[in-house]
C-alpha cells in the first residue's frame, strides 16, 4: 500500500495516492513517512489543511524532520499564514543549516510584498 502509495504521488495520481496512504495510516499510524506522503499528496489536490495535519503529524512523530518543517512551511505559504510559514522554514534551517528546500522558501517569503488592505 505504501510502496503504490508514494508510486502514485511521483505519478501526479494524488487521489490514488490519498487512498492507498489513508489505508496504510490504519495499519501503522506511527510511521512517519506515511504521514509526510499523504501530506504530499493532499498538498497535490490543493486540500492545504488536510497536508497542515498530516505535516504536523510527521512533527509530532518526530520533531527533528527537516522535509515536514519545510513542506509544512511551503504549505502555510499557500493559505496565504505567513508568520507560521516563516517559523517553520527556520526550524528546518535551525534543524539543518544547509538545507536548500527551506533556505530557497525563505527567501521566497522574505521577499514577499505586503497585501495592501
Amino acid at each position: 500500500m505504501v510502496n503504490r502509495g508514494n508510486a502514485y504521488n511521483r505519478n501526479r495520481q494524488y487521489k490514488l495516492a490519498i487512498e492507498d496512504l489513508e489505508a496504510a495510516k490504519l495499519l501503522n499510524a506511527n510511521e512517519l513517512n506515511i504521514y509526510v506522503n499523504s501530506a504530499n499528496a493532499y498538498f497535490g489536490v490543493g486540500e492545504f489543511d488536510r497536508a497542515i495535519k498530516d505535516y504536523s503529524r510527521a512533527i509530532e512523530l518526530n520533531p527533528t524532520d527537516v522535509r515536514a518543517f519545510g513542506y509544512r512551511g511551503s504549505t502555510y505559504m499557500q493559505l496565504g499564514k505567513l508568520v507560521e510559514a516563516k517559523a517553520d522554514f527556520e526550524q528546518a534551517l535551525k534543524l539543518k543549516p544547509d538545507d536548500k528546500y527551506a533556505a530557497e522558501w525563505l527567501k521566497r517569503l522574505l521577499k514577499r510584498k505586503p497585501k495592501k488592505k
